[in-house]
């Protein structure tokens, strides 16, 4: 018999290929290349043109908003499904959400998948409260090593029912891509990411290298663009924020970066953009926050997050031809995060509750 599988997102996530953001892009493409994909359902609020390769339904709230947002959503769930209730539940990023669906399909396996620092999540920011969800939990799966340890901190018992199911992605070219004088800044333009100082880096170095250019691609916070366009004015001709673009453009200008940034000042979960790097075979410049030092371990130039540090890995970038190429190569001969692994990882997981 064919398992029904429920992927319950975040219900403002947008499923498409419009404005999808990371957790919704590695659901997409994780799934393509599952074991379980025509078995695969996506649930969440109404999108434009949701992605066509994996099956999306739209729940509607109704007078279940009445109980919120996260807890209208579950019992809008139910509502939906009826009596075609899904085989196996897996809920992305929300714990409240998790909680009132464990308790509203008790015969049900129920997964939670953290994409963010779990310490930072409501409902399982104390020890109690992760010791609680992995007990009710089907199964935890963490988006990086870092992320599982997050939660495992300061947690006695039994670890059983927890894994590390990183996040893919894709590699859309058979062998290494022409490579452009182009640096690419492919995330969000907040304070936390390192756009600032990434930017004053570039005044620093760019001027000694015009045949250079840089794009910051990116939805952001309106403070945050204006301070990154008054810091780059100076060198407003090598410079461009792009904005958000598609996901099929940005990989676009993956295939030509030669160097991609994640100056990232905050503790980043995964570092799917990193990862991207990787896939493209761009050189890496990176901080070792988070779940980005797995990726530094296979290729990248560790920075700080400071802005001289920033402009120095810059400069010995722009400045060694020879050491550029080194570093693209190793980015494209240890890329692994590909998304069938990925696929791998999390049908091990399903399986496992399947056969239960």
């Amino acid at each position: 018999m064919v398992k029904k599988i429920a992927i319950v997102l975040p219900y403002r996530a947008h499923f498409g290929p419009k404005n999808a953001g990371a957790i919704e892009i590695g659901v997409c493409y994780q799934n393509q290349y599952s074991h379980y994909r025509d078995s695969v359902t996506v649930y969440g609020g109404p999108i434009d043109q949701p992605y066509k390769e994996i099956g999306y339904e739209v729940v509607l709230l109704g007078l279940n908003v009445l109980f919120g947002k996260n807890g209208g959503f579950a019992r809008a769930l139910k509502s939906h499904w009826g009596a075609n209730i899904p085989d196996l539940i897996e809920v992305h990023n929300r714990v409240n959400v998790f909680l009132d669906l464990v308790k509203l399909f008790p015969d049900v396996p129920v997964t939670l998948h953290f994409h963010n620092d779990p310490l930072s999540i409501k409902g399982v920011k104390t020890p109690k409260q992760r010791r609680r969800v992995l007990d009710l939990a089907a199964h935890v799966n963490c988006c990086s090593s870092w992320a599982r340890e997050r939660f495992c901190s300061q947690l006695s018992g039994s670890f059983e029912g927890i894994s590390d199911v990183v996040n893919g992605v894709p590699r859309p070219w058979s062998s290494f891509p022409q490579k452009e004088k182009l640096i690419l800044f492919p995330n969000r333009l907040i304070k936390e990411k390192g756009t600032v100082p990434f930017a004053k880096a570039l005044v620093k170095v760019m001027p000694k290298h015009r045949d250079w250019q840089c794009k910051f691609v990116g939805r952001g916070d309106e403070d945050v663009i204006k301070e990154l366009e008054d810091v780059i004015a100076p060198i407003q001709d090598q410079v461009e924020v792009v904005g958000p673009l598609p996901y099929e453009d940005v990989l676009h200008l993956f295939e030509k970066a030669s160097i991609v940034a994640v100056p990232v000042l905050w503790e980043e979960p995964f570092g799917r953009t990193a990862a991207e790097a990787l896939a493209a075979g761009a050189a890496l410049i990176a901080t070792e926050h988070g779940g980005l030092k797995d990726i530094l371990q296979r290729a990248g130039v560790p920075i700080s997050p400071d802005v001289d540090s920033m402009a120095g890995a810059l400069s010995d970038l722009l400045g060694d031809p020879d050491y550029l190429k080194e570093e693209q190569e190793k980015s494209w001969d240890n890329f692994d995060f590909t998304d069938q692994a990925s696929a791998d990882l999390l049908d091990d997981v399903r399986r496992s509750i399947f056969e239960k």
